[in-house]
């Protein structure tokens, strides 16, 4: 495995891989540098039959701050074969994730909003601490929800939570989310990783072939349109990057105050 990555950190023992976030600021935060740290990683893991098992988690009791609005000139001064690369990104790492054979799991600390949701959604497994929280707030930023989270969140918790989490932004604590089918189980503070590996290493005592067998399976069967409501949505966000009311909600998040959309 590579050890030179800047913004995660990757151990492995017994079967199981922790991928650890680390991006310094905004918090476990996605930028595109670490989503590439990502992608690279979790390709690596494709055919490894001595890794049984993903934990994803963010460093210091907090998931993931979601992805990096700092990086949003990254797509306004290129190519815009360049830009609509760079959009694809972030659902290129779900779905990678989402493809590997072993079993993955979420271990959610702290908040976990945004991309951070989307990767999490991407797992086969979500454990939330107790205090912890979820939150897609995309569109109240002016932005369109992709990386492919619509028909995983869709398929998890149903049409009309769906909209409520991403229309409103709302957050969502644990409790309520492993309610809404969201995440599988709700644990105490400073636990979700633990008890993430007490699952994982249960993975290493079944047998791998009908595991991996009945992944494959399931994925197919609750996740069958994906491809067919996905295939457009990096152009949508790449569209949004267009408005005004993109620069305005980064504007107002960025310096802490309430938006004035116009929808333009």
């Amino acid at each position: 495995m590579t050890t030179d990555f800047k913004n995660i950190a990757i151990q492995e023992a017994n079967g199981v891989a922790n991928i650890v976030l680390t991006q310094p600021s905004p918090k476990n935060s996605l930028s595109i540098a670490t989503l590439k740290e990502l992608y690279t990683a979790f390709t690596s893991y494709q055919g490894r039959d001595d890794i049984r098992s993903l934990i994803i988690s963010g460093k210091d009791g907090v998931c993931s701050a979601g992805a990096d609005l700092t990086d949003s000139n990254s797509y306004t001064d290129k190519s815009l074969l360049h830009m609509r690369r760079l959009a694809k990104l972030g659902a290129s790492v779900c779905e990678a994730l989402e493809k590997l054979e072993q079993i993955t799991f979420a271990a959610i600390e702290g908040h976990c909003i945004g991309g951070g949701l989307a990767l999490s959604l991407a797992c086969d497994f979500r454990v939330m601490a107790k205090s912890s929280y979820v939150c897609l707030p995309e569109v109240k930023y002016g932005m369109s929800m992709g990386w492919g989270a619509l028909p995983r969140l869709v398929a998890l918790a149903g049409p009309a939570q769906a909209k409520r989490l991403v229309i409103f932004g709302e957050a969502l604590g644990a409790t309520d989310a492993v309610k809404a089918g969201l995440a599988d189980d709700c644990v105490d503070d400073g636990q979700a990783v633990s008890v993430a590996q007490e699952w994982a290493h249960k993975v290493t005592g079944l047998p791998p072939i009908s595991v991996q067998m009945t992944k494959e399976a399931i994925n197919a069967i609750a996740l069958a349109g994906t491809a067919a409501h996905t295939y457009m949505e990096h152009d949508q966000f790449l569209l949004t990057l267009a408005s005004r009311d993109l620069q305005e909600g980064i504007a107002a998040f960025l310096q802490k105050r309430t938006p004035s959309f116009s929808g333009e």
